[in-house]
């Protein structure tokens, strides 16, 4: 009894990461939409508080996974059902590891090319033109981020 629940608590804190992978995701996409928008800038610092906040949890929370995981590889008396489980788990684990180390690149880069953007466009004086750049790249971002997810699909 005390195996079966410790796989199906090992199932739902994978579940659990992946969940607020996706709520790191959607707090990205905010964050990048926000961005074209300047003058919501209170609006772009809360979301960028609540994007550092979300990747706290994540690590912690991969943390835990990690070492749930390492524990039970380590267990002994595991049969060929339980390690099969295990290395499922771990798999999906590392899926769901990518799908967030993906969108933290995904937000660095963008945020360095806005911060390009910005610059040059305040320097050149075309604001029109640093807010058409913004929102193709928000698009592309979007775009990006429904790949990724077709992709996800696709794996599973």
């Amino acid at each position: 009894m005390k195996r079966l629940f410790s796989c199906t608590f090992d199932v739902m804190i994978c579940l659990v990461v992946q969940r607020n992978v996706g709520i790191l995701e959607k707090i990205a996409q905010q964050l990048v939409s926000s961005a074209t928008n300047r003058n919501r800038a209170g609006e772009a610092d809360e979301l960028d508080q609540q994007y550092k906040v979300q990747l706290d949890v994540l690590r912690q929370l991969e943390q835990r996974v990690k070492t749930q995981l390492q524990s039970q590889r380590k267990a002994s008396g595991l049969n060929e059902g339980r390690k099969q489980t295990l290395t499922k788990l771990e798999r999906d684990f590392e899926r769901v590891q990518s799908a967030a180390e993906a969108c933290r690149a995904r937000v660095t880069r963008q945020q360095k090319q806005l911060q390009q953007r910005g610059g040059a466009a305040s320097a050149n004086g075309s604001q029109s033109n640093s807010a058409n750049a913004l929102q193709q790249e928000e698009a592309r971002f979007q775009e990006q981020m429904m790949q990724d997810r077709m992709q996800e699909e696709i794996m599973r």
